[in-house]
């Protein structure tokens, strides 16, 4: 028989959650939640789970550039002890552990010029990187027990300029993004090379601090877009943010798989560049679990231009923004696409992540406008000017 332990996790009414720390490996617990009041105490279902046990690994102390070929084998818990650039070929084997410690949030890790970095994970066997708190993952590395948790912007990013050949397959980046750097945990942005970045996971990144915070960032200022598919973010202060250089698919998914009901804060990706936006290029909006949102001035499309908007598409619009075209240089509309107000949280849900503290109103955006006919689409636009 084994006595039963209460642990208290809230007062006052709604939602409660905790986490239980310091529980025996491979070891099956029974609980179930109750509260109490003044007519007395209620209790809900019990439910069981088993613990599996930590693995330890070998720590080794990262404190140099990495200047030669130099390979990150599996078994080993990688420390990042300050700033680390890459200026030769890493290779990461799947299974291994990177921790960054707690500088105030201060550390990055750059693949600079004249760097790659092959980091392939696989389905079963994922390269993590994460804070020196995380004792989930390769155990205690900085031996303090449970004195500590890892917390969002425990690092700081990831900086990714290389030559070709950088891939982030399978790898999960866990409580980086300080407002030290504003926010951004991998940062493309002044990318020279196409990177891979695929089947990977964001979680519990960027504290909600700040509020340039993105777990990708992708701006104008990268010469070439990446890949980036397939890839799964939840609770972040904002997933993505890409320029116009990008087309992403509909692959990447952004709430948690085993708690749909946990996203991100602003629960969309962004587009935003100079802020007059001239697109002289193919964009291709498909996403539809998440809206896509406009933070510029305004967009031109432009000789050699044409947004095409996939079918129940969501398009956030800022305050502000028109959208331009002309009969030669197209906006395609998908069957049941929309623009609408960045406030709308009926359509595409709470984008801007302030629950429901604003509203939307007509006026919140110009609106758009066919510039060879000088009309103004209706058909497929809310709370615009028009």
């Amino acid at each position: 028989t084994v006595a039963a332990t209460g642990i208290a996790v809230g007062a006052g009414t709604g939602a409660f959650s905790s986490n239980l720390t310091g529980l025996d490996p491979n070891k099956t617990y029974y609980i179930r939640a109750y509260a109490t009041n003044s007519s007395g105490t209620a209790y809900g279902n019990e439910v069981s789970f088993t613990t599996t046990a930590v693995t330890t690994c070998n720590i080794v102390n990262v404190t140099s550039n990495i200047n030669t070929p130099t390979t990150w084998t599996a078994g080993n818990v990688y420390v990042i002890k300050n700033d680390i650039s890459v200026f030769s070929t890493l290779t990461i084997e799947p299974g291994v552990v990177v921790k960054f410690i707690n500088d105030n949030g201060k550390i990055q890790f750059t693949v600079g010029s004249g760097g790659v970095l092959v980091a392939n994970g696989t389905a079963s066997n994922h390269i993590t990187f994460t804070s020196i708190a995380d004792d989930s993952k390769c155990g205690d590395t900085n031996g303090d027990g449970n004195a500590t948790a890892p917390a969002k912007g425990d690092w700081s990013r990831i900086v990714v300029k290389s030559t070709p050949g950088t891939v982030f397959r399978y790898c999960d980046v866990y409580y980086g993004g300080s407002d030290y750097y504003h926010g951004t945990v991998f940062d493309l942005t002044s990318l020279d090379n196409p990177v891979t970045i695929d089947n990977c996971v964001f979680a519990h990144n960027s504290p909600v601090s700040s509020n340039t915070s993105y777990a990708i960032y992708g701006s104008e200022l990268s010469l070439t877009q990446s890949s980036i598919t397939n890839n799964t973010l939840y609770d972040n202060d904002k997933p993505i943010k890409i320029s116009d250089f990008y087309s992403l698919d509909a692959s990447n998914t952004f709430h948690n798989p085993t708690n749909p009901s946990q996203t991100n804060k602003f629960n969309g990706i962004v587009i935003g560049s100079h802020c007059t936006f001239l697109l002289t290029r193919t964009m291709n909006i498909v996403e539809t679990e998440v809206p896509t949102a406009f933070d510029v001035c305004g967009v031109t499309v432009t000789t050699g231009g044409t947004l095409n908007v996939g079918n129940d598409v969501v398009v956030k619009v800022f305050p502000g923004i028109e959208f331009d075209y002309d009969n030669a240089n197209m906006i395609n509309f998908g069957s049941n696409c929309l623009f609408t107000s960045y406030k709308d949280d009926v359509n595409g849900g709470d984008a801007n992540g302030d629950d429901v503290a604003t509203a939307p109103a007509d006026g919140d955006w110009e609106g758009i406008k066919n510039t060879s006919s000088h009309t103004w689409q209706t058909a497929n636009a809310l709370y615009d000017s028009h």
